[in-house]
């Protein structure tokens, strides 16, 4: 039926429907995503989360989210940003990297024979190194990861996504073994807190999403929210920069 509508208006005279451009496809598209990560207590976000349930209101959550971080009541990390062609991936990540011993020499004892004697140790003698052997390291940072296909009209943006949160907590004392006397020896390990979400969504160009909610460890009773929009853009010519 379309064909014959298209050949009889060319019988016609009248201009195709498109001017002399063909109609859009998915692959005209540029989808951009953004990941926001918002730290509020309790009282302040449970409230949120009906109203990001309710489509009419999501996006009105997360201005009283966004305005709870500006009187100091919560926390931000973001806004991160990326952007695909519609069919393609795309990877973000704002992170540091901190690095960290997990194995370590065996140290060289002071020449003392009893607990005593150690209590006894002047406390301005230096302290018993433990040199590092092996070490590790994680990044701390907001990182976004997506796959997405546009609608042939724009209106519509399919996801693939994941979005991880890592922060350092503090560092936590461990005892890594004794001295020949019964001296304890600590070293620190560093504690970390991560919030990751995966998922497919389906939503239009310009909503915004309510993707994860994640409690914060005890005694912090804190929610991590994390809200993702998205939209589209047509897709520059090849050879024109990106919008």
């Amino acid at each position: 039926m379309r064909i014959l509508l298209l050949i009889l208006m060319g019988l016609s005279g009248l201009p195709p429907l498109f001017g002399d451009n063909p109609p859009p496809t998915a692959e005209d598209w540029q989808i951009h995503v953004q990941l926001t990560a918002v730290i509020l207590t309790e009282k302040d976000a449970l409230p949120l989360l009906d109203e990001f349930n309710d489509e009419t209101k999501a996006a009105g959550a997360a201005e009283k989210a966004m305005a709870a971080v500006q009187r100091g009541a919560g926390e931000l990390a973001g806004p991160l940003r990326t952007q695909l062609a519609s069919g393609g991936t795309s990877k973000a990540e704002s992170v540091k990297e901190i690095r960290y011993a997990v194995e370590f020499d065996e140290p060289d004892f002071p020449n003392l024979d009893s607990v005593k004697q150690v209590d006894a140790v002047p406390k301005d003698v230096p302290m018993i190194p433990l040199k590092g052997t092996t070490f590790e390291a994680r990044n701390v940072g907001l990182a976004l990861q997506v796959e997405g296909t546009a609608s042939a009209g724009g209106r519509i943006i399919s996801l693939r996504t994941t979005a991880t949160h890592t922060r350092f907590l503090g560092w936590d004392e461990t005892v890594a073994g004794r001295t020949p006397q019964g001296a304890k020896l600590s070293i620190q390990q560093p504690l970390f807190f991560t919030a990751t979400d995966t998922l497919q969504i389906a939503l239009r160009s310009g909503e915004q999403v309510l993707i994860g909610t994640h409690q914060w460890p005890a005694p912090d009773h804190r929610l991590e929210l994390f809200i993702l929009k998205a939209w589209t853009s047509p897709r520059p010519p090849a050879g024109e920069p990106k919008r």
